[in-house]
């Protein structure tokens, strides 16, 4: 991999972190390209996931192509901005951004079941997508974009 390529995903790694902190109700935070491969992922801590890495892998590419339907009728309904799917035991959101270049953002939520009055919707309008759209912005607009690595520093690109 490239040193770019390496910095995006330790950048995306560190996004994902942020995510998580938003709201312990979040269990999942990743990014996937246009073909559903894992760029850079977290879960929250403590967790024990629902699905083994195979199992979120082919999910993913499934989510994609599930996407790319959706944007067929784009002409007609709009930009697709976010879908959420619930299942009995989660959430998971699938959130596009707003470039065709950036990576395809992958969040799994707690179901209401254990908590009361989490609105879900709120927080991927008001949280996520601010958040996200900050950080994936720099990589197809600005010159000061700061990567994270490692070591903890940031630094430019």
């Amino acid at each position: 991999m490239t040193d770019q390529l390496v910095s995006q995903a330790l950048t995306l790694g560190y996004v994902c972190g942020r995510i998580l902190e938003l709201d312990n109700s979040i269990r999942f935070a990743g990014f996937v390209n246009n073909m559903g491969t894992i760029i850079a992922y977290q879960y929250r801590d403590g967790l024990d996931p629902l699905l083994k890495t195979n199992e979120t892998e082919l999910s993913f590419i499934d989510t994609v192509l599930r996407m790319r339907t959706r944007k067929d009728m784009e002409p007609k309904l709009g930009k697709v901005i976010y879908s959420l799917t619930i299942y009995e035991k989660v959430k998971r959101a699938t959130i596009l951004p707003d470039s065709e270049e950036d990576p395809i953002l992958m969040v799994s939520l707690d179901s209401n079941n254990n908590r009361v009055g989490i609105d879900h919707e709120f927080l991927i309008r008001d949280g996520i997508l601010p958040l996200v759209s900050h950080y994936l912005k720099s990589f197809t607009d600005r010159k000061d974009l700061k990567f994270f690595h490692s070591d903890g520093d940031s630094h430019n690109r």
